[in-house]
């Protein structure tokens, strides 16, 4: 009976060993499968991270040019401000440059008729006087 104890305890012990054995394997394969998906998640999340900075240098880089650009427009729209003004200024010049000069045609046009209607006096005095 001992002897049949005996081997019911090795059978035991045996089983129990396997049965530890394929446990740790299984166990250890479970930690590897765990520590494998681990790797590839902090990997995918650092991809990410690394996408998110580029797009948020990317959407800096958009912006900066963004600015820039408008930036650029009021300058040359104050520039255009700033012409159009010394274009009014220099029409206002030539149209007052004109008047002057038709002022002054016409002052000499009256001066050239009297002058004309003086001579014309003379010469009928003269002749008169012939």
């Amino acid at each position: 009976e001992r002897s049949a104890r005996d081997r019911e305890v090795r059978k035991l012990s045996e089983s129990c060993h396997q049965t530890v054995a394929v446990e740790t394997k299984l166990r250890e394969a479970f930690v590897h499968k765990v520590e494998q998906t681990l790797q590839a998640l902090v990997s995918s999340g650092s991809d990410v991270t690394a996408q998110l900075h580029r797009l948020h240098d990317a959407s800096g880089e958009h912006s900066k040019a963004h600015s820039e650009a408008v930036s650029h427009l009021g300058a040359e729209i104050s520039q255009l401000g700033l012409d159009r003004r010394r274009d009014e200024r220099q029409l206002q010049a030539m149209q007052d440059a004109l008047a002057r000069l038709q002022e002054a045609a016409e002052e000499e046009a009256a001066t050239r008729d009297r002058t004309l209607a003086r001579d014309a006096c003379r010469v009928e005095d003269l002749e008169a006087n012939l």
